[in-house]
């Protein structure tokens, strides 16, 4: 029998002031499946904690290439902000970035890889942002708040790809990962 390892998030300074944060998870799965969830905009919602009132703006079944655009609303604090990203890189099945245009941070670049383990697929999540205010409100707030989303986003994604039918108010979207 194969341990499946224990998901991870981990903090480190980066340069300018930024933080970087990776996220590292193992889903029993095929890379073209695990793929393909992450490829369909629509999942995105299923991934953000209700707390933060995910809403799209743009439409969430368009086909994700290099260059698109997504718009969403979200709630932080209960105060509504607008995000806009961008897909500024993508491989599939190995790997997508984004970053935002528009939005709560003064940046953000996410990451995504994906590769073949002995358990199915290792999901890393390589984000590096940077907030507005000093740094003592990232330490003291803003970090929890992200640390949050993803370890949300980690639990969700077990359930939505390892127990389908646990009870659930929603169904993961697959779609074929189309290359642009």
């Amino acid at each position: 029998m194969i341990a499946m390892k224990t998901p991870q998030i981990d903090l480190f300074p980066a340069k300018d002031g930024a933080i970087r944060l990776i996220a590292t998870q193992e889903i029993p799965g095929k890379l073209e499946d695990i793929f393909a969830f992450f490829s369909n905009p629509a999942n995105l919602r299923l991934l953000t904690p209700p707390e933060v009132s995910f809403e799209f703006l743009s439409d969430p079944n368009a086909s994700m290439c290099s260059g698109l655009k997504l718009d969403y609303k979200i709630k932080i604090n209960g105060f509504p902000m607008r995000w806009t990203s961008e897909i500024v890189d993508w491989e599939p099945p190995y790997h997508f970035s984004d970053i935002q245009l528009k939005g709560p941070y003064r940046q953000w670049d996410h990451h995504h890889r994906f590769e073949e383990s002995a358990l199915g697929v290792l999901i890393t999540d390589d984000v590096t942002y940077r907030t507005p205010g000093p740094a003592w409100l990232e330490q003291r707030f803003i970090r929890k708040k992200i640390v949050r989303i993803f370890e949300y986003r980690q639990a969700e994604l077990m359930r939505q790809m390892v127990f389908p039918e646990s009870d659930k108010k929603t169904t993961p979207v697959f779609e074929s990962a189309k290359t642009a």
